[in-house]
């Protein structure tokens, strides 16, 4: 990767970039090109780590796992070639967005994942390179964007049994990714069982951080995280509004009770998404609630 720092090399692989037409094969002198020989060299060390691990170890590929080589390398090869000012027209890389989004499927789905040196560098790619790009995720499978949905739901309730008294750093970029699977732009489907995990796990993280009185952004990106899924989703699975939001009322409570301005802006737009939905019935209801923090 020290390659990428040589303005030399970059400025070589720009020119063949930008000489490739939209139908194009792409070579291995392009970005993409270099996109696609490091997937199938990241691909080929997880098979060998896997390999040698003994059948039914607690910690199969323990060693590729922990490699912080590996998803620095990828962090740092898309922080190159997703960039618009590469190679004139922006016209490359989403002609990978379909495989790079199945690769961080994969490896952010497998066991022992959760917690190890690449889940971190993975999440920060796919926060980075993914979800902020609305027709990256348009080109990905359904079923690939529900497995890595599952992942950060899988992340999120990993931290929240691990640590019951504090809420770890690790949640920010996990709730950012969230944000992202549950944001307007996002324009993929999820599967039925995907979409009620992720509004349970919301549902019962912010649970977590009531307990935790943990008031600061990651409240404000969980409850914003948590509306979105309601606006969403929410008239397709009436039978679990009400009960979410009894899960959730400690946490509005205190939410308001601290005064934080963008807090409680988040407090009452989740409010009004539930009043609109039917959970809180009337406008006077509305204003009951809030006095009551």
């Amino acid at each position: 990767m020290d390659l990428l720092k040589n303005p030399a090399f970059a400025a070589f692989v720009d020119a063949s970039t930008a000489r490739v037409r939209p139908r194009d094969k792409l070579p291995v002198d392009t970005w993409c090109g270099l996109v696609d020989t490091y997937i199938v060299y990241v691909e080929n060390e997880k098979a060998v780590a896997f390999s040698r691990a003994p059948t039914g170890s607690n910690r199969r590929g323990a060693a590729f796992f922990d490699s912080a080589a590996i998803g620095t390398g990828l962090r740092r090869l898309l922080q190159v070639a997703d960039n618009e000012a590469r190679s004139g027209q922006r016209l490359q890389l989403h002609r990978r967005a379909r495989k790079l989004i199945r690769h961080f499927a994969g490896i952010l789905s497998l066991p022992d994942c959760v917690g190890s040196q690449m889940w971190g560098q993975y999440l920060t790619c796919v926060v980075q390179h993914v979800l902020c790009h609305a027709d990256y995720l348009g080109l990905a499978d359904p079923e690939h964007l529900g497995v890595m949905c599952d992942a950060f739901v899988a992340g999120l309730e990993s931290l929240r049994s691990s640590s019951p008294d504090a809420v770890p750093p690790g949640v920010d970029t996990l709730l950012v990714a969230l944000a992202g699977i549950t944001g307007d732009g996002f324009p993929g489907e999820l599967p039925p069982d995907v979409v009620t995990r992720l509004g349970a796990c919301l549902t019962l993280s912010l649970r977590w951080m009531a307990q935790c009185t943990e008031m600061g952004r990651r409240a404000e990106l969980a409850l914003g995280c948590l509306s979105s899924w309601l606006l969403c989703h929410g008239l397709d699975y009436p039978q679990l509004l009400a009960d979410m939001h009894k899960e959730v009322y400690p946490f509005v409570a205190l939410a308001w009770a601290q005064g934080r301005p963008k807090l409680r802006d988040a407090v009452v737009f989740y409010l009004l998404t539930q009043t609109q939905l039917g959970v809180i019935p009337q406008q006077a209801q509305l204003r009951v609630v809030l006095q009551q923090g």
